[in-house]
């Protein structure tokens, strides 16, 4: 089976450079000789995204995949990486970011948000949120300081004007998709282009 590389970073010093691959495992390249060095498996529908942390000596790779895994590889030396722990988010890592200090790793999912994840155990926290498709209709139903917005992808969502944090949402992508609608504080009437009305209970 062919590799292709789809996510590259460097180790701390630059000797070293970790590359994932669509096979869902990680390659440690000599900087020094171009070699390979090892191949480690860490997740399955490819390696999307994938950063390297070092902190008190302590170094890890982390691994975002095409199936929503997130994975910490450990690295007993730079060439010799162990699974260490791993993490299931429900959608495809589309990126992974250290924050400066390292402090935390900031995961972009196809899901349309933003988790910040602690490094040493993999707890989340989403941080921004965004819808996936295309808006294809919102209110601001009076009453309430909410926005309701139905999505190209199906969805229909309800987010706090003061927050702009989502809090309420329906997926309902079996059901033809949702091209407008109408809400009061606590009901919202979608039309569907596949001729209903649904209505839910925010």
């Amino acid at each position: 089976q062919t590799r292709v590389w789809q996510s590259l970073c460097f180790s701390d010093d630059k000797e070293f450079v970790y590359a994932g691959s669509s096979t869902g495992d990680v390659c440690v390249v000599s900087m020094k000789n171009r070699v390979m060095q090892s191949f480690t498996e860490a997740c399955s529908g490819g390696v999307s995204s994938i950063a390297y942390r070092n902190v008190d000596g302590v170094a890890a790779v982390f691994v975002g995949g095409g199936d929503g895994s997130l994975t910490i590889l450990t690295c007993n030396s730079p060439t010799d990486l162990h699974y260490f722990h791993s993490v299931t988010l429900h959608s495809e890592i589309k990126h992974l970011s250290l924050s400066p200090d390292c402090s935390w790793l900031a995961v972009a999912r196809a899901s349309g948000d933003v988790l910040k994840v602690e490094p040493r155990d993999l707890s989340q926290q989403v941080i921004l949120q965004s819808t996936p498709g295309a808006l294809n209709c919102a209110c601001y139903p009076q009453g309430i300081s909410d926005i309701v917005a139905v999505c190209g992808d199906g969805g229909v969502s309800v987010w706090d004007a003061n927050t702009y944090r989502q809090t309420f949402g329906v997926d309902r992508r079996d059901q033809g998709k949702p091209v407008t609608l109408a809400a009061s504080a606590d009901i919202v009437v979608a039309g569907y282009d596949d001729g209903n009305l649904r209505c839910f209970n925010m």
